[in-house]
Order: structure tokens, then C-alpha cells, then sequence
């Protein structure tokens, strides 16, 4: 059974998602820095680098967006443009924008400047989501396309239809709304809400727990929770749900290198500037009364495999991560780790490529960071 927990301090909201009551992904958010990512802008082009075709352009940020060179050449100096953030500001540099709009809802994102009609590859009742994909293209004006989510395979076509209707008329109003509008901000697409019900929700999460009234109200008036039959969202004013789950333990081990398994055995996650790596450790475990050295080790690997894939979804680590195992000489037994991980991957909501073992014995992995 999968819960939700949402807890507001200040301006600081606490997202907390349970499996079985284990803790397996944490979010912090600062309601005054939300992301950007989906948000719709009206920019002015501002510079346009010639020696590797760049736009920069005013969108009303802190810095100038960027745009690839790819879009730029269409574009001149002094233009106005609508384009929407595809990756958030970091450090210095401002966020990367496209003027490709694309409306993400629950179970379908519609693209603008696109006649892509596809699915997720994670997604397994294909027929259904071929026979989808047939009714969604006879409502789809020209140069317009949908990506079907791995949710989509277990919604109701009628809410998929209705979906898509609704995101197409979402932009019909951006771009009226931007006829006439001033440089900056037309479209927000993340709001606390919409973020908790679109991207955290599965048709399994059973009860959504708040301490905020606003966030509460808000959740039960949206749109979107339409596509759950049997979600309860529960509101108690500002309790703390962390204490009352007792999970604080849980919580602040999010944040330590050093994971112990159940076995006695234990994982390193260690962060350079190039990648993530995962040290496993037989630790106190040396296996059971009349166990040779390579059934013990294959148990502790086997444990923190799960684990990993687990840290991955917790600490949402992203990019490229080595991992060390303990050192097995059956090979069927390196590729039933990967299988493992495998499987357990398809429990997190990003991409996630499991490689194959290197000559040394390192496991390569790569996720991407929500």
C-alpha cells in the first residue's frame, strides 16, 4: 500500500512517499523557489551568439534563458517568443527553454510542433495503448502530438480522451494569453497540487495526509484527482504525521553515506564531482552455520541491490553511479543482480539504465534526477 504525506512548516513543504510504511521518496520544497520546469513564458530575444547560434533571451527571470542552436536560427535579435523552461537555472547559468510547448497532464503529455503519437516504453498492455493511441489521433488538430504515460495503460480511454481534449484547450488559452501579454510568466504548471496528484500519485497510492489547510482544499478541488477512485485525502491540522508514522528515524538517515542492511552488511554512497559511487560491504555478516563464503556474499549483494535501487529513489540521485560489489565469481549470479535491479527500477518514476559488469567487476548505472 502506498501513502502520501505532506507536511507544511513555513514555506517549507515536506513530501514523504510510504510503501508498506518503509519511507522510499523524500521531498523538501520551498514554495517561493518552485521549480520551473513546464512553466510557459513570453521572452524577447535579447543576443544572439553567432558563434555557436545561442539565443539568450529576457523571460522576466533573475538570468536570461537559453535557447540550443537547433530552435535558434529560426529566431532574430529582438523577437518575441514563447517558449517554455526545460531545465531549471543552475548556478550561473539560466534556465534552457524550447519554443516546443508540451502540457503534461496525469496520463498524457500533449506536444505542440509535434505529430509523435507514442507511448512509455515501460508501459506492458501495448494493444490497449495501440487501440489509445487510434482514438487520440482522430482528435488531434495538425502539428500536434501525445506521449501516453506508463500510467495511461491503467486509466479508462473515456479519461484519456478527456484528458487530451482538456490539455488542448489549455493551450488554446496560453497562446490567446499571450498574444497581448507582457514578458514574463503566462503559464505556471507547478503548483504544490498539481505536482503531488500528477507526478507522485499512482492509481495504488491509497491516502494523501495533510497538515495545511490551503495545500488540502487545493488537492480536493483539482482536476486531476478525478483519475483516482478510491484515494482518501485525510487533513489534520498541523500535525506532525512524520512523529505519528514514527518514521523520524527513517527520515534522518536519508541524509548519512552509510546504509546498514539487515544482514549486518552495509552500503557507501559517496558523491564526486564526475558520479555517484556504491561501496557494498559484507560488514558484521558472515553468513549462517555451514554457509561457504560465496552463499553469504550472494545474500549480501542480493539485499543491497534492493537497497540501492531504494537510495536511488530516496536521496533522488541522479546521473552516472558505480557500484562495487562484493566480489562474485559466478557470473549467472552478476546477471541475476542486474535482473534484480531491473525489476526493482520499474517501482521508480525516472529513467533509469542498468549497464552491464566491467572488467574490474563495477556495476554502471545512470538515472535521471527528478
Amino acid at each position: 500500500m502506498e501513502e502520501i504525506i505532506v507536511e507544511k512548516k513555513e514555506n517549507i513543504v515536506q513530501i514523504i512517499i510510504l510503501e508498506e510504511g518503509k519511507v522510499v521518496e523524500l521531498y523538501q520544497i520551498d514554495m517561493l523557489k518552485m521549480p520551473k520546469v513546464g512553466n510557459v513564458y513570453v521572452g524577447e530575444v535579447i543576443n544572439k551568439n553567432l558563434k555557436n547560434n545561442t539565443l539568450f533571451i529576457n523571460c522576466g527571470l533573475e538570468k536570461l534563458c537559453y535557447m540550443d542552436r537547433e530552435e535558434a536560427s529560426k529566431y532574430k535579435q529582438h523577437d518575441r517568443v514563447l517558449v517554455q523552461v526545460k531545465k531549471d537555472e543552475i548556478y550561473n547559468k539560466g534556465a534552457k527553454v524550447s519554443g516546443s510547448l508540451s502540457i503534461a497532464g496525469k496520463n498524457i503529455v500533449l506536444l505542440l510542433n509535434s505529430n509523435i503519437i507514442t507511448y512509455s516504453q515501460k508501459a506492458t498492455d501495448k494493444e490497449k495503448l495501440e487501440n489509445i493511441k487510434t482514438m487520440v489521433k482522430d482528435i488531434l488538430p495538425d502539428n500536434t502530438g501525445v506521449i501516453l504515460r506508463t500510467s495511461a495503460e491503467f486509466a479508462d480511454e473515456e479519461a484519456i480522451i478527456s484528458e487530451v481534449k482538456d490539455a488542448l484547450l489549455k493551450l488554446e488559452e496560453i497562446k490567446e494569453a499571450a498574444s497581448d501579454h507582457e514578458i514574463g510568466l503566462v503559464y505556471d504548471s507547478n503548483d504544490i497540487e498539481t505536482y503531488i496528484l500528477r507526478e507522485l500519485c499512482k492509481n495504488t497510492t491509497k491516502k494523501i495526509f495533510v497538515n495545511d489547510e490551503e495545500i488540502y482544499n487545493k488537492i480536493c478541488e483539482n482536476k486531476t484527482i478525478q483519475n483516482y477512485k478510491s484515494l482518501e485525502v485525510v487533513f489534520s491540522e498541523n500535525a506532525n504525521f512524520a512523529k505519528e508514522f514514527g518514521i523520524e528515524g527513517q527520515i534522518e538517515k536519508v541524509y548519512q553515506r552509510k546504509v546498514w542492511l539487515k544482514s549486518g552488511g552495509y552500503i557507501v554512497i559517496d558523491r564526486t564531482e564526475a558520479l555517484y559511487a556504491i561501496d557494498v560491504n559484507s560488514g558484521k555478516y558472515e553468513g549462517k552455520a555451514g554457509e561457504d563464503k560465496g552463499t553469504y556474499v550472494w545474500s549480501v549483494n542480493k539485499e543491497a541491490a534492493i537497497e540501492i535501487m531504494r537510495q536511488l529513489r530516496l536521496k533522488n540521485i541522479g546521473g552516472i553511479v558505480v557500484v562495487d560489489y562484493i566480489n562474485m565469481a559466478d557470473d549467472a549470479h552478476r546477471e541475476e543482480i542486474i535482473n534484480l535491479m531491473r525489476e526493482e527500477s520499474k517501482k521508480d518514476r525516472s529513467k533509469v539504465e542498468i549497464f552491464k559488469f566491467s572488467s574490474l567487476g563495477l556495476l554502471e548505472l545512470s538515472r535521471r534526477r527528478l
